[in-house]
């Protein structure tokens, strides 16, 4: 974790759950060949922690983010995507605190793009703060996730970060998990879209390389090479993402449902006492 310092806008420390860091973990862990990004929602109200520390940043919940760009050392999104996380933040009456992205490969420190990017939404809110995630750098030899803000000359200014125990719903991880599955199916469709040159692809063989007008963006349909091998690349992704992403939250939802019923089945046998 970050080293003891205090940010530029006087904060002094950022609070967040385990499963908040579960599922941060969780979407860093999805590829390492490209960063991911999302936002960090919550509130800088320190009395709703006993014993917290005054100017604090408190992440209650994240929002995962559909790429728009992706890379190995850059990631972007649209901004109808960050206005839709705005809108959702105050619709369950917290606010926007916070991103969060990862670095698979590269230093756990920001890059000055990274800090430059920090610094643009310090100008919207000073209190802002940013997360970085790295979870394959063998030279670490362990996962790293650090905290910072941009200080007046660009620099890092590293924020500790202490983490607290679970208060969410249990069933949230759980959805941010399955949005998770859902988002990188969007990628992977739009990436073959993209390489077919059609907006929409109802079916993918190597044949669906039309839009749903029978022509291609730009009028030409695809050489036949080019429509198989994004085909064949993206029905791989299908099946890396259902073996990878999509079992394991078949499994986590089982082991919930099973959970549930046993505590059902609990409190049904104490009701029938009762009578």
């Amino acid at each position: 974790l970050g080293e003891m310092s205090v940010g530029v806008a006087g904060v002094s420390v950022v609070y967040l759950s385990a499963a908040v860091a579960e599922t941060m973990l969780s979407h860093a862990l999805v590829t390492e060949k490209e960063e991911v990004m999302g936002l960090c929602l919550g509130d800088y109200d320190h009395k709703s922690i006993p014993n917290s520390t005054p100017h604090c940043v408190i992440i209650s919940q994240i929002y995962l983010l559909r790429r728009r760009q992706k890379a190995a050392d850059r990631v972007e999104v649209s901004d109808k995507d960050l206005a839709e996380a705005s809108h959702y933040a105050e619709s369950i009456h917290l606010r926007v605190v916070g991103w969060y992205h990862s670095h698979p490969h590269i230093t756990i420190h920001p890059s000055h793009v990274d800090l430059g990017t920090q610094q643009l939404y310090q100008h919207l809110d000073s209190r802002f703060v940013g997360l970085i995630v790295s979870a394959f750098d063998k030279s670490r030899g362990k996962i790293g996730l650090i905290a910072f803000q941009s200080g007046p000359q660009s620099q890092e200014v590293v924020i500790p970060v202490q983490f607290l125990p679970n208060t969410l719903d249990p069933t949230i991880p759980l959805l941010n998990m399955v949005k998770l599955v859902q988002i990188q199916a969007s990628e992977e469709r739009e990436a073959y879209c993209a390489a077919v040159g059609a907006p929409e692809s109802p079916t993918v063989d190597s044949t669906s390389t039309s839009s749903s007008s029978g022509q291609a963006v730009g009028g030409a349909a695809p050489h036949p090479l080019v429509a198989t091998f994004a085909a064949a690349t993206y029905q791989r992704s299908l099946v890396r993402l259902l073996e990878i992403q999509v079992a394991p939250v078949i499994t986590a939802l089982d082991e919930q449902l099973s959970q549930s019923n046993a505590r059902l089945a609990q409190l049904q046998a104490e009701v029938a006492t009762l009578h």
